[in-house]
């Protein structure tokens, strides 16, 4: 029999593979061992590490990462799966650096379990793709300082001329080489076509991030 721990303290007797500690040599984190998360002589249960991260483990011996945390403004506690522990699961450290993170998260205010379904949700909607966007949201908005109606005509006709190869795709799979595939066939023999897509292109990547796509604009200037 093994040291069982709870949310708040340790219970439960102690055997070989978790020494007994009085209550002032108790650590109040980084409890668990490697040894021990891969132990095959563990009883199921919940073991406490520290920092709201448990080792869970079940009848069959399988275990897992959960985060344990009481939900803000009421008494319900709530778990978060963190992933298979184990000899080849998540090891003990990245889900140690997992928790104190989502215990940063709390301090903040967040609500893990919402941001993680948020994120999985964002991850299984389409993408939108860059000719929607350009046309359909961007456009209207850049529009509105032209003077002449006939100017966000032209524009569009611009962008479903040179710019169709992108069209099609989604906005954050546009990069350099995505971008330069429409530029460089005209560079030379449309320069002032070219400049002006150009151009476009950029201001259209940098409004669509980060709500459609993540990180560097490929047409950003260098400072």
């Amino acid at each position: 029999m093994i040291r069982r721990l709870c949310v708040d303290e340790c219970v439960g007797a102690t055997g070989n593979l978790s020494p007994p500690m009085s209550n002032k040599a108790k650590k109040t984190s980084n409890r668990l061992t490697v040894l021990f998360v891969n132990s095959n002589k563990l009883a199921p249960g919940l073991y406490g590490d520290g920092n709201n991260l448990f080792l869970s483990v079940r009848p069959s011996g399988s275990r897992s990462w959960v985060f344990r945390f009481r939900e803000r403004g009421g008494n319900r506690i709530r778990d978060m799966g963190l992933g298979t522990a184990g000899p080849d699961g998540v090891p003990l450290q990245a889900a140690r650096d997992r928790a104190v993170a989502l215990r940063a998260d709390l301090r903040a205010g967040r609500d893990p379990i919402a941001d993680k379904k948020a994120a999985a949700a964002a991850l299984e909607a389409p993408q939108k793709t860059f000719g929607d966007y350009a046309i359909n949201d961007w456009l209207p908005v850049y529009a509105m300082g032209f003077k002449n109606p006939r100017s966000a005509k032209e524009l569009k006709r611009v962008l479903e001329i040179n710019a169709a190869p992108l069209f099609s795709l989604a906005l954050d799979a546009i990069g350099k080489p995505e971008v330069l595939s429409v530029l460089t066939p005209i560079w030379t023999t449309k320069a002032k076509t070219a400049r002006e897509l150009r151009a476009r292109l950029e201001t259209i990547l940098q409004a669509a991030t980060p709500q459609h796509r993540l990180g560097e604009n490929p047409l950003a200037r260098q400072p």
